[in-house]
């Protein structure tokens, strides 16, 4: 049996407690919640792995159902630190704001041209997807923070798309 530990945000403790003995059950390890967002996991390799990950999207701002994916073979969490793009809280808004786009438009659209969910939660942008699925979404968001036009970044998933589709799955 193996521990690992990790901290998450106090705001997203309360899930994780009332979630507990869920996924215990179905991550296959055990979950200690400390009062300041401190979480212990034991367990065996893979299954302590994937909670880890679970847990850590959670934290992110991701539901039980879709952090829940990340235990299924294939699926990856990528995270985009928004400070790497600027750091004032001005710059940050703008940001958040450029990914979300108006009434979040544009993270629905990333969503749904790689199959993918996404969560914007203060400094960062996080991507829950199949691993293709997620790297090409994390390029979008890596190109709107860059300063790319909405519709170039649009066109440039649209154009992934239709190659996976004629690649039967994969984007090479």
């Amino acid at each position: 049996m193996y521990a690992d530990f990790l901290r998450i945000p106090k705001q997203r403790v309360g899930l994780v407690r009332k979630e507990k003995e869920r996924l215990e059950r179905e991550l296959g390890v055990k979950i200690e919640v400390g009062p300041e967002g401190e979480i212990t996991l034991e367990g065996e390799g893979i299954n302590l792995w994937n909670a880890r990950n679970v847990i850590k999207a959670i934290g992110r701002g991701f539901d039980v159902e879709t952090a829940l994916l990340l235990k299924e073979e294939g699926y990856n969490l990528e995270v985009v630190d928004i400070e790497d793009y600027g750091k004032s809280k001005n710059a940050l808004k703008r940001l958040r704001g450029r990914v979300i786009g108006r009434n979040g438009k544009a993270k629905e659209k990333i969503e749904e041209l790689t199959d993918t969910n996404i969560c914007v939660s203060g400094k960062t942008v996080s991507i829950i997807g199949r691993y293709d699925d997620a790297m090409i979404a994390r390029e979008a968001v890596e190109r709107l923070l860059g300063g790319a036009m909405h519709a170039t970044v649009f066109r440039f998933l649209e154009k992934k798309r239709r190659k996976k589709k004629i690649k039967g799955g994969t984007y090479w």
